[in-house]
């Protein structure tokens, strides 16, 4: 009978190599493709918004020409549509998702809008119904930043004290604003509705500083130009305004094309800085795996002698 010695096992193993801690480098992010789309969103958008305002010229008379502006309106909010629904695949929590689709909400709400300004869809004239459908959008576009804004960073114990103060300055605003537009009554109550809406959503991101940590370039594209457009349409234009020139019109009209652009550009930058987190933080597999301890691989067969 033969018999086998078998040798002393060991443990000597080389042990894994710690994983890098996940980072989110700004090359990644800024990517050529990604500055080449946003390039072409803003150079063609601005292209558009020329057109559109330079079309709007005034006959004799007091009538203005608003087909071409509210064209680009249209054509620009179906751009914002679909920046929404295609930034849903690249985010990676429902806060960020459902504010998606409640921006997406509020751009089909303005489509409608555009839609029946361009008498595509026929209906009597009426300003409670103009301003109703306003005052939606407006709603829609609040809880959708909301969300984003919660998205992008969580609860921190200093939104206990910053979100009682968006709160009031956005009321006292909006109570200011109304008397200084003097709407009649007809229209009060959509038009202070609206007012406080828009108000909330910019102050949501702006007066929050966790958000401005995060991400400044975010903040400011989707509050700058929102924020400017507000305040020339209280100032400058109003609800029921005056038409002697066409010139008032074009320039709050150009605001409006601008924010929008900015906007959507501020959604695709959050789509991708989020997306470009999440890939990050996947860990990457070793491509040489070397044995686990007390496995059969790490302890070789012994040979018979």
């Amino acid at each position: 009978m033969e018999f086998y010695e078998f040798p002393p096992q060991q443990q000597n193993y080389t042990a894994r190599p710690a994983l890098p801690v996940p980072t989110t480098p700004p090359d990644r992010i800024w990517s050529l493709g990604f500055i080449l789309i946003l390039a072409f969103i803003a150079l063609f958008g601005s292209l558009l918004a020329f057109f559109g305002v330079a079309g709007m010229t005034q006959f004799p008379g007091t009538i203005v020409n608003f087909y071409t502006g509210n064209l680009i309106d249209l054509l620009i909010s179906i751009g914002l549509l679909s920046a929404c629904l295609a930034a849903l695949g690249h985010v990676p929590n429902w806060l960020l998702r459902a504010g998606l689709l409640l921006q997406a909400g509020a751009a089909i709400t303005a489509i409608l809008q555009h839609l029946i300004d361009l008498q595509v869809i026929l209906m009597p004239p009426s300003t409670t119904l103009y301003f109703s459908l306003g005052l939606l959008i407006s709603a829609l576009n609040l809880l959708g930043l909301i969300c984003l804004s919660y998205g992008l960073v969580r609860w921190r114990p200093s939104d206990v004290a910053f979100l009682p103060l968006q709160i009031l300055l956005a009321l006292g605003l909006s109570i200011l604003m109304l008397i200084k537009l003097n709407p009649p009554d007809s229209i009060h109550l959509q038009l202070a509705g609206g007012l406080f809406c828009d108000l909330a959503a910019l102050l949501v991101l702006v007066a929050r500083p966790a958000c401005w940590k995060i991400s400044p370039l975010i903040v400011f594209c989707l509050t700058s130009g929102r924020l400017l457009r507000l305040l020339y349409y209280v100032f400058a234009i109003g609800p029921l305004p005056t038409i002697t020139s066409a010139q008032p019109f074009q320039t709050f009209y150009a605001l409006g094309m601008g924010s929008e652009l900015l906007f959507l550009m501020g959604i695709l930058i959050l789509a991708q800085t989020q997306h470009v987190k999440t890939q990050s933080s996947k860990p990457v597999p070793s491509a040489f795996p070397l044995p686990i301890p007390n496995s059969p691989t790490s302890n070789p067969s012994p040979q018979p002698q």
